[in-house]
């Protein structure tokens, strides 16, 4: 378990450092900028046992992104899938309408 753990903990940071890789240049501003992350997670469905693992990995991600880019402060927003297309567009679209950066899972 620790294993999948660590494996889906690198894989979520790996897409998260990918997305913004060229996104996040330098600012004159002591304010920090929030960066809205979305996450579809199957809360519901077929693999809600995995659901909080997954959680977990995604703050993880999360935590050592705020960490490597002190001057944005990084939110994850969560919106179940189902791991079900009929659940997981709207999902997606909610996310998308409140500002949502970047889409994962």
């Amino acid at each position: 378990m620790k294993t999948m753990k660590l494996i889906a903990t690198m894989m979520t940071l790996s897409m998260l450092a990918a997305a913004f890789a060229g996104c996040l240049g330098g600012d004159d501003d002591d304010e920090k900028t929030t960066v809205k992350i979305g996450f579809l997670n199957p809360i519901t469905g077929p693999l809600e046992p995995n659901a909080p693992v997954f959680t977990w990995s995604a703050n993880e991600a999360i935590n050592d992104l705020n960490e490597m880019y002190p001057d944005y402060n990084f939110e994850l927003i969560e919106q179940d899938s189902g791991c079900d297309g009929a659940v997981a567009g709207p999902a997606a679209q909610t996310l998308v309408d409140s500002g949502v950066y970047a889409v994962v899972g």
